[in-house]
């Protein structure tokens, strides 16, 4: 099932609004930009994850630069893709403010994914998600956790929630975009599933990934 579930998924404010965006951005003195009534951005949640060469990788380590985040397995061929992409950008930014992490949903870990890594000369960090959540088509639409290295359920959702849906994850929180314009962000672990707020976002169907 997870196998089905993974799209390629790479997080970056920069990215989401353009290439020239991101080379302005990395290029200005502040290095990061400002909301247009001079507020700041919020600091992104934390967390810590299980790198190479038995590191652990925190997110705060990269405080003050623009991270992209991407979501990956060696199986996903659209992952594949991209991958080429990120290797240049931190090549390219990488001493200008842009710091590339890999986040691997491999449920196999590191047996597969320090190969693949070596062979394609990755050069950015790379870490293993133990969580992968989604939405099954049981039940007429039911949100689930499973172990990524497991492959174990760990908690189901109410049924009949959607027929499709967008996800992203941010600290314990889930922002779930459904194809009705329906989003709902709900409290998760892999432990529990608990909805806060439900909101209408659109007046016809949506088809996007919603952006934190």
């Amino acid at each position: 099932m997870a196998r089905r579930l993974l799209v390629g998924l790479a997080l970056v404010v920069a990215l989401m609004v353009g290439y020239p965006i991101l080379s302005s951005i990395l290029t200005s003195p502040e290095g990061a930009p400002a909301r247009a009534d001079g507020s700041t951005f919020r600091t992104a949640p934390e967390f810590t994850l299980a790198g190479t060469n038995q590191s652990t990788i925190r997110l705060s380590d990269y405080r003050g630069k623009v991270v992209l985040l991407d979501f990956w397995a060696t199986w996903c061929g659209g992952c594949k893709v991209e991958i080429p992409w990120f290797i240049e950008f931190e090549d390219k930014y990488k001493d200008r403010g842009l710091a590339v992490l890999g986040v691997s949903l491999d449920a196999e870990g590191w047996d597969v994914v320090q190969p693949f890594f070596e062979s394609h000369n990755v050069n950015y960090p790379v870490v293993l998600a133990d969580t992968l959540f989604g939405l099954s088509h049981l039940a007429s639409g039911q949100f689930f956790a499973l172990d990524a290295t497991t492959g174990k359920t760990l908690w189901l959702g109410p049924p009949r929630e959607a027929k499709n849906t967008a996800v992203v994850k941010a600290g314990d929180l889930l922002f779930l975009l459904n194809d009705d314009a329906e989003l709902i962000v709900a409290r998760s672990s892999r432990t529990r599933f608990e909805p806060l707020k439900r909101y209408t976002v659109a007046d016809s169907p949506t088809w996007a990934q919603p952006a934190i």
